[in-house]
């Protein structure tokens, strides 16, 4: 078993690029989660990152909500460390970021509810439609813009799927 797995490394070069992104916002235009800025063909070596994590680190993959979740505490990781880091200091990392949060936003599914869209409820829920295909693609468009969740609850959430697809977390 290698120390360090296949994409971390580039990860920590996505992760460069898409923070002088994120700097590059105009003035006065709303500033987005550094995982946004990351574009679709560096996703990939996120997306194999977490896939490590669920096979080599079960118990740790299994202290997070979701996959979409534990992929930007990872971004956020990365990004925030003021030292190279490498798979062992990011799985310290993880543990310590949750050990540490007291407040999470989180997505409960309702099975009955139906929206189009996001519909915001009170100033802190919302509901959001969810992607309901069963054959669904990573790179699916989304069925919420999720810069209407961030202007409603000041905070970043991914919706999601519907459908769980665990064979093929790690595919490119």
């Amino acid at each position: 078993m290698e120390s360090d797995p296949r994409g971390l490394a580039r990860l920590k070069k996505a992760i460069r690029r898409a923070e002088t992104e994120m700097r590059a916002v105009p003035a006065g235009e709303t500033m987005f989660p550094l995982a946004e800025h990351v574009d679709d063909q560096d996703s990939r070596a996120k997306w194999r990152v977490v896939s490590e994590i669920r096979f080599r680190e079960k118990a740790l993959y299994n202290r997070f909500g979701n996959e979409p979740f534990l992929a930007n505490a990872i971004i956020d990781l990365v990004s925030e460390s003021s030292c190279e880091i490498d798979w062992s200091g990011l799985l310290r990392g993880l543990e310590r970021f949750l050990d540490e949060s007291s407040d999470w936003i989180v997505a409960i599914p309702l099975s009955n509810a139906q929206t189009q869209g996001y519909t915001p409820i009170t100033e802190q829920v919302g509901l959001a439609e969810v992607l309901q295909d069963q054959n669904w693609e990573r790179d699916s468009e989304p069925p919420v813009e999720i810069r209407q969740i961030f202007n409603h609850l000041d905070d970043y959430i991914d919706v999601g799927v519907r459908w769980h697809r665990g064979a093929q977390c790690g595919e490119d």
